[in-house]
């Protein structure tokens, strides 16, 4: 039981147990993963100093500490956030990856809720995954490649650092093939190309001035048929 316990600050919890060690819980705001760490403080003060530091490099670049893996590797969750914190990229850039990562989670939980871990990501996932953002939701090609990179990013990390445990980039094998033209795109060219109501009635005048006559509906008919 813990003789001393304190929120440092929303996302790390410090408490002293009676033997004198100041374990740290914290919980990443970002991607809500937890993780616990064992301060090395002198005291009570000293341990709350440490928890404040920690919590801002928490809030800027997630998880201190890689979580525990199991034997088959991390979670979806974990992997992204493991890739997208040891890239080259700016923190700004780790923040707009972070939400991307989050959309694809998402996407994963409803269309294949058993594929909880990274290994059970397959080249088919992500190719459907591709499909949906360029067909489904009718992104345009250069959001299709950004929000399909921290996936790509992802696959070919852990492929390079754990190659026992991923022996294939899986997303590097899915191509991406752009698309001429956007379905959304072309839903919204053949509705401008569609006669407004205002058109269509300055067209049926004109008609009627240049022929001086009512419209023959059946030779329009015959003729469209």
């Amino acid at each position: 039981m813990a003789a001393w316990k304190e929120r440092v600050l929303r996302c790390v919890t410090v408490r002293e147990l009676p033997d004198g060690r100041f374990p740290a819980d914290f919980r990443d705001p970002a991607t809500g993963l937890r993780n616990r760490r064992t301060l090395k403080a002198d005291g009570r003060t000293e341990a709350k100093r440490q928890a404040r530091e920690s919590a801002g490099a928490i809030k800027t670049g997630g998880l201190l500490a890689a979580p525990r893996q199991a034997p088959d590797g991390p979670t979806v969750a974990e992997a992204m956030l493991r890739a997208i914190e040891q890239s080259a990229a700016t923190e700004e850039t780790r923040i707009d990856y972070r939400k991307r990562a989050n959309l694809f989670i998402r996407w994963l939980k409803e269309r294949h809720p058993n594929a909880a871990r990274w290994a059970d990501v397959t080249a088919g996932i992500v190719e459907e995954y591709q499909a949906h953002v360029q067909n489904e939701l009718g992104l345009s090609n250069a959001t299709v490649i950004t929000r399909m990179h921290v996936v790509r990013s992802t696959s070919s990390y852990w492929h390079r650092m754990e190659p026992d445990l991923f022996a294939r980039d899986v997303a590097k094998a899915v191509r991406f093939h752009p698309a001429k033209t956007n379905p959304h795109e072309r839903e919204a060219r053949e509705q401008r190309k569609a006669l407004s109501r205002d058109a269509l009635a300055r067209f049926l005048a004109y008609l009627r001035r240049a022929i001086r006559g009512p419209i023959p509906w059946r030779s329009c008919k015959r003729t469209a048929a």
